[in-house]
């Protein structure tokens, strides 16, 4: 790595990043593009995968996370306690 001495935000020593080499490669590469990742029982093990591969789950995951969201902060604002 190659990089300039500094200090962050917290006073701690670091090295602000100029350069960076890759030391250890990728030894799983993602399914093809065109063939996609279909199998269920693989995007059920290899939740982490099906985000990667399909917009339509992503876009699924992100709409629960901000219904939840949404939920939570509103029964927190009627002083409910999550249990």
């Amino acid at each position: 790595m190659v990089g300039l001495p500094g200090r962050t935000n917290t006073s701690e020593l670091s090295i602000a990043a100029l350069e960076v080499q890759l030391l250890s490669p990728c030894l799983h590469m993602l399914p093809d593009a065109h063939t996609g990742f279909k199998d269920r029982e693989s995007r059920y093990r290899k939740r982490y995968l099906d985000l990667i591969m399909n917009n339509r789950t992503r876009e699924t995951f992100i709409a629960r996370s901000k219904v939840v969201n949404f939920v939570r902060r509103y029964l927190n604002n009627l002083n409910f306690v999550e249990v």
